[in-house]
């Protein structure tokens, strides 16, 4: 998670913190969008949260990849290239 915090303070946070990261890194699913069959047995939760970068639900594109998603892993792979 060295990374994305990274990123987060640097491009994110108003204030270079960490204040705010856990809500920026948690994608939305709504338990809705589940397929027949894979639904858990479960009443009273209509979004859960998942660790990733993915649009919510609700956009046209939802569940896609945001590009936050792509920015982070361009800093992982020139993070890799510069210490290696």
């Amino acid at each position: 998670n060295f990374i994305p915090k990274l990123v987060y303070q640097m491009s994110v946070s108003e204030n270079g913190t960490l204040e705010g990261f856990l809500e920026y890194s948690l994608s939305k699913f709504n338990t809705s969008d589940f397929e027949e069959g894979m639904r858990p047995n479960v009443t009273g939760i209509d979004v859960c949260r998942y660790p990733d970068f993915r649009e919510p639900p609700g956009e046209d594109n939802k569940y896609d990849v945001t590009r936050m998603f792509w920015h982070i892993l361009a800093a992982r792979l020139a993070f890799v290239v510069v210490f290696e």
